[in-house]
């Protein structure tokens, strides 16, 4: 296989092997035009529906959308004997990196990212072909790092990483250690996603429900319309903005970015969201999306005053109903950000290892001293981990933490506490 890469009708070596008579020529375009984006639709939609972790065309386009007037889109269009066997989504931006420790940031550097939209590249192809695509977009670019979110352990993004990129090329993992990724493969019932659960966790899920909507006392209204969109957000901001994750950066704003995103996602029939009212007041929401028999939950939040009732457990129980019920959806996928013991393996039936890494050239100082920076982060944080253990005074200052991070100066409990009682 001879692997090149276009740029401006430039045809670049990057990685030859002596496999080209059997496998043929692999050749790289990069487009960057937002009108071309439709070349490329049909084929898009075709191979979208074997990567389910890569973003597909609709993804991409909502993101392209986004961008503000400095940041451009960066589609690497691949191309095996002229035909189109994969894309690998990028957009080129100028972000304000952020480093935290125990969820609150210290500090934030500016830094030009080319970020991998979805967690996969589209395409059956060779960890050796992603590595060239990486080691081309690294070193054709002026970005000082390059954002891959949530890729799969040992997949073969990090198989790349790990065992085919070459010396002049750095990685690190954002995280000190693996995140788990959970999901729920739907079954036909309620009652046989309840029976997969233990019986503790069973009753005590039910009675929170029976809790919430017990005589009529709880309704949900569900938005997948544009014109739902304004109403909706007004009301989730109000909610968003009383909990602790809304000083940590975890927020759902009223803005027009965010109304124009949801709409647009509304008018690709792709948006669900979810909100709550006990007693006729909102107090908990989500944000998803159903795209391609999954839905992707993207964001929830509650009124921290309405902690006791468990308004968040009641309406995730609610949106599952609602999927196996009224849609196709044949996975709920929680995203990034699990672990083994919070409220998304409490529900989850289903998980697998992932990571989010930055990609950086050994040669650009900039970008090395970022990743530095990372590193010494997470040597603090293990550090402090190993001292402190998971004992009770560390518990206890976590919720320090978020409490004083909580703009009502109250003692949050997060959904994560609240449904874990349940185990």
């Amino acid at each position: 296989m001879e692997i090149a890469t276009v740029s401006n009708n430039v045809l670049i070596p990057e990685l030859r092997t002596q496999n080209a008579a059997t496998e043929g020529r692999i050749d790289f375009e990069v487009v960057s035009d937002p009108e071309r984006l439709t070349e490329f639709e049909a084929r898009w939609q075709q191979l979208e529906r074997a990567f389910p972790k890569a973003a597909t065309y609709d993804d991409y386009c909502e993101a392209v959308f986004s961008l503000s007037a400095t940041d451009q889109l960066q589609l690497v269009v691949i191309r095996r004997n002229d035909h189109i066997v994969g894309f690998a989504p990028f957009v080129l931006r100028s972000i304000l990196k952020k480093y935290t420790i125990a969820e609150r940031r210290l500090f934030s550097l500016p830094a030009q990212t080319s970020s991998l939209i979805g967690g996969d590249i589209l395409g059956d192809l060779t960890p050796e072909t992603v590595a060239a695509i990486l080691q081309w977009l690294m070193r054709s670019t002026a970005c000082h790092l390059i954002e891959l979110c949530d890729i799969m352990n040992a997949g073969r993004v990090h198989a790349a990483l790990t065992n085919t990129v070459t010396p002049d090329i750095i990685w690190r993992n954002r995280g000190r250690k693996l995140a788990v990724h959970w999901v729920i493969d739907l079954p036909s019932s309620m009652e046989l996603y309840y029976l997969q659960l233990t019986s503790k966790t069973r009753s005590t899920l039910k009675r929170k429900y029976r809790k919430c909507f017990e005589a009529s006392r709880g309704s949900v209204t569900l938005v997948t319309a544009a014109e739902q969109v304004e109403e909706f957000l007004r009301v989730a901001h109000e909610i968003s903005r009383k909990t602790y994750q809304w000083d940590l950066g975890t927020q759902l704003v009223n803005d027009e970015t965010t109304r124009q995103r949801l709409t647009k996602s509304a008018d690709n029939r792709r948006l669900r969201c979810y909100v709550i009212a006990l007693d006729g007041v909102p107090c908990s929401f989500i944000v998803g999306y159903l795209v391609n028999h999954v839905f992707r939950y993207e964001i929830a939040g509650y009124d921290p005053q309405y902690a006791k009732d468990s308004p968040s457990t009641a309406l995730l129980l609610y949106v599952f109903e609602d999927l196996i019920s009224n849609t196709s959806c044949d996975v709920f996928d929680f995203g990034e950000g699990g672990d083994t013991s919070g409220y998304k393996s409490v529900f989850g039936n289903r998980s697998y290892s992932s990571l989010t890494v930055d990609v950086a050239l050994r040669t650009r100082i900039y970008s090395r001293f970022l990743l530095a920076l990372q590193d010494g982060l997470n040597r603090l944080k293990n550090i402090g981990s190993t001292v402190l253990g998971n004992n009770r005074v560390t518990i206890a200052f976590r919720r320090r933490l978020k409490k004083q991070a909580s703009p009502t100066g109250s003692l949050v409990r997060t959904t994560e506490e609240i449904v874990t009682t349940t185990k």
